[in-house]
């Protein structure tokens, strides 16, 4: 298991510190540094053995509190780079706490240096100790081992390793303190009356080596003002391996001092302590405990059932999971198997959706531990749930064919958070039914859709485009005219259907026809009908008309100017107008047309009086009467005629 990143930066800060410190010793050597014996110490026993002091600045030692991610967890031990909950991880050591009967105490003095000329043992260490027999350490074997003045050991020769610096590290860490055993790791000052000690005590093949701390005091520069002290014996027993560890007492009070009491292996990836006894204040009074190397006990077969795919539960994110039991074989008596899920829930409890491990752990009395992994994957399958707004229906807005429309908001419900759906635009729906798909997708890629219904109604009626004044034409022929006329239906969508009760192009009777039309559209809308009148003149008429187009294109007798009425018996006459006739040509003009029109049945009495006016055009086209008028009055002749109609 990592250490957290706080105490990961403080402690390579601190111990690349150490590193310095170390060299700074290794120049200092000459006064720093004694071999033993010496002219002051002659105790054999401490042949061989070095002592080093470490000039390590009060900065790298005043550090604050530390929790450790181990001890937040409660674990035993730790062992690296392992997947399965640490309860669970078999350890080299087991760890139990044993009556407190201490060995005697040892008799070689180590600390304070009788051959330094300082006072005191301030970060020392004695290497090269001898441990007077070989010692199993984490599955190796030593006979030499490492005494540093502040509560450390380590096991081994290599003195390049470790400075024995002052304050209780985290383990397990691979660092340069690896291969140890804490048994007070804090800051302390070996110091008269207060002394480090050790020996062989006993004879093969049950000899143990003891290393006693006597009331040593922790470091009081600058604080405390009262410093506590420690009384602790360390015992490691020949045969068995076993490290016991016995503290009279332990009472810190210096506000960086914080004690590590535990032991780890070569490359810190192992440790084993009692989880409140690591970078922690614990006052400790006839206190006992032990480390045994766990026993090797028979081998395990362990079987997880197969690994579990199901979907979720209906309307739920997670699933009901019925978990088979392992099939388990060997091992010893007490044999028991439990699971544990990876996020620490019972194994009845409901499956979320992903995976979920299980580790499955079939261990014995003697603590011969097999582990075997299972999966349970939970997959959303449920799509989600839309409620559509309500269907939309309006009408078009005023002269389009299309509406603004708000089409609403949906709601979605969904079985697992997370999941998004479209939202279709407000805007312009044009006439007719148009289906709005709403789509929803959760984070599984399930998807459903659902369409709302916008229906936008055609209710503008169409609009009709008529002769504004009516219409007038002249007759062609005793039954009236044919006549022409333009009419439109105009619509915001389309006019689908248009109808007038007398179609153009058709022929008209002679006098007034009143004309009604219509428009119809797709939607069913119907114009309001509009009227307009069509006048076909007849002969009667046409002849008043043509006497005015000819008025004064002749010479005018003097004095001969008259009013005249007549009826061409369709009911029209001449209004009382004057005409204006010249000479005797104009007298016989008016003879003429005077006697056809008076008759009230018939205007044949006109047809000769239109045969003079046809000879005397001609005959002054084009010295009185230009061509172009000479061509439109005869024209006008012709078609009269046709009308009476002349014989």
């Amino acid at each position: 298991m990592g250490r957290s990143t706080a105490i990961s930066r403080f402690s390579s800060l601190l111990r690349r510190g150490s590193t310095a410190a170390a060299g700074l010793a290794t120049i200092l050597s000459c006064s720093d540094n004694s071999t033993a014996p010496s002219a002051s110490n002659r105790n054999p026993a401490l042949a061989g053995i070095e002592i080093v002091v470490f000039h390590l600045p009060d900065s790298l030692k005043r550090v604050g509190p530390h929790a450790s991610s181990t001890q937040m967890l409660g674990a035993p031990h730790i062992s690296r780079d392992v997947t399965v909950p640490d309860v669970l991880a078999p350890s080299t050591y087991t760890i139990s706490t044993v009556e407190f009967k201490p060995e005697p105490s040892p008799i070689n003095s180590l600390m304070p240096d009788p051959s330094s000329p300082e006072p005191n043992c301030d970060d020392c260490v004695a290497y090269h100790v001898p441990i007077g027999f070989d010692f199993t350490f984490y599955g190796n074997s030593y006979s030499q081992i490492q005494i540093s003045s502040n509560g450390l050991l380590r096991l081994g020769s290599d003195k390049s390793l470790m400075d024995g610096c002052c304050w209780g590290g985290e383990i397990p860490v691979d660092d340069m303190y690896n291969n140890i055993i804490a048994v007070a790791w804090t800051d302390l000052v070996p110091s008269a009356p207060g002394d480090i000690s050790f020996e062989t005590q006993g004879t093969a093949p049950n000899r143990k080596f003891v290393v006693q701390w006597n009331n040593v005091p922790e470091q009081r520069d600058p604080f405390p003002m009262v410093p506590g002290h420690v009384t602790a014996q360390l015992v490691l027993a020949e045969g068995s391996n076993d490290i016991t560890m016995y503290t009279t007492k332990m009472d810190f009070t210096g506000e960086f001092h914080f004690v590590t009491q535990g032991i780890e292996n070569a490359d810190g990836s192992e440790a084993a302590f009692l989880p409140e006894r690591m970078q922690a204040r614990f006052p400790l009074s006839n206190d006992a405990i032990r480390f045994s190397i766990r026993p090797v006990g028979k081998p395990i077969t362990l079987v997880a059932s197969a690994n579990i795919e199901v979907g979720t539960d209906a309307r739920a994110c997670f699933a009901t999971v019925a978990l088979a039991q392992p099939t388990v074989s060997g091992g010893g008596d007490g044999l028991t198997v439990a699971g544990h899920r990876n996020d620490g829930l019972a194994l009845d409890a409901s499956y979320p959706k992903g995976v979920t491990t299980i580790t499955w752990a079939a261990t014995d009395a003697s603590g011969t531990t097999e582990l075997a992994t299972q999966s349970v994957t939970v997959a959303d399958r449920e799509s989600p749930q839309i409620t559509l707004p309500a269907n939309v229906v309006v009408s078009n807005d005023p002269g389009l064919a299309s509406a603004f429309v708000n089409v609403g908001d949906a709601y979605v419900e969904d079985n697992c958070p997370n999941y998004s759906i479209n939202q279709p635009a407000n805007g312009v729906y044009p006439v007719g039914t148009t289906e709005v798909v709403w789509t929803a997708i959760d984070e599984s890629g399930n998807t459903s859709s659902a369409t709302q219904l916008v229906t936008v109604k055609d209710v503008e009626a169409p609009t009709i485009d008529l002769p504004s004044s009516g219409l007038t034409v002249n007759a062609t022929s005793p039954a009236g005219a044919v006549v022409s006329f333009a009419s439109f239906g105009h619509d915001n969508v389309g006019v689908t259907s248009f109808s007038c009760t007398r179609i153009s192009g058709t022929r008209f009777p002679i006098g007034r026809t009143s004309v009604s039309c219509s428009a119809v559209d797709a939607a069913g809308n119907m114009s309001a009908p509009a009227l307009f009148s069509v006048t076909v003149l007849g002969a009667a008429q046409q002849l008043v008309n043509l006497m005015e187009s000819i008025n004064g294109l002749l010479p005018i007798g003097a004095g001969e100017s008259d009013d005249h009425q007549g009826n061409d018996g369709h009911g029209n006459n001449d209004d009382h107008r004057s005409y204006q006739h010249a000479g005797p040509h104009g007298d016989q003009i008016y003879s003429a047309l005077s006697s056809g029109l008076g008759n009230s049945r018939s205007t044949r009495g006109a047809c000769p009086a239109l045969n003079v006016i046809a000879a005397l055009v001609r005959a002054k086209t084009p010295a009185v009467i230009p061509a172009a008028k000479s061509a439109q009055i005869l024209a006008d002749v012709a078609r009269i005629k046709n009308v009476i109609p002349c014989r």
